[in-house]
């Protein structure tokens, strides 16, 4: 299927950005990997350059997830809605421990290869994460997605 829309995306005249997005899908019908609409590379963990697994589908929306360090990728306006979803939805994301290595690191946003602002939670002063000026994704480390939710379901 992937072949079958590449070729016809390149060969109707569609507009570059559409050809990209044809490309997003899986490369090979038994490919489980991903890989990021702007650059065509896998995109990389900012704190141990693993790649990430594919897309985790939790309701509407598609949460990378690192299957090394247990660190998560939310896009732009991803983390809120899901701090407020079922629990048994995120019990996926819900796994992975912090540790004091990987908190520490600076690192680079998957999406766009922008340097991660380190910022303080607004929910818990107690968890740094680490968000992309350019596209507004924010990284949360192994287990801090656990301490939001903990923080936010106490609020």
């Amino acid at each position: 299927m992937f072949r079958k829309l590449q070729k016809n995306a390149v060969t109707s005249g569609l507009p570059r950005l559409e050809e990209l997005a044809a490309e997003w899908y899986l490369l090979e019908k038994n490919e489980t990997r991903f890989y990021n609409l702007w650059s065509r590379t896998m995109m990389q963990c900012p704190k141990c350059q693993t790649d990430l697994s594919a897309p985790e589908r939790i309701q509407d929306l598609s949460v990378d997830r690192c299957p090394s360090c247990g660190g998560i990728w939310f896009d732009d306006q991803e983390l809120i809605p899901l701090l407020h979803e079922n629990l048994k939805a995120l019990a996926s994301l819900r796994t992975g421990s912090d540790t004091h290595d990987q908190n520490s690191k600076r690192g680079q946003c998957p999406r766009d290869a922008t340097e991660l602002l380190r910022v303080y939670s607004s929910f818990s002063k107690l968890v740094v994460l680490d968000s992309c000026p350019q596209c507004h994704g924010i990284w949360l480390d192994g287990g801090e997605f656990e301490e939001l939710l903990k923080v936010a379901r106490s609020a």
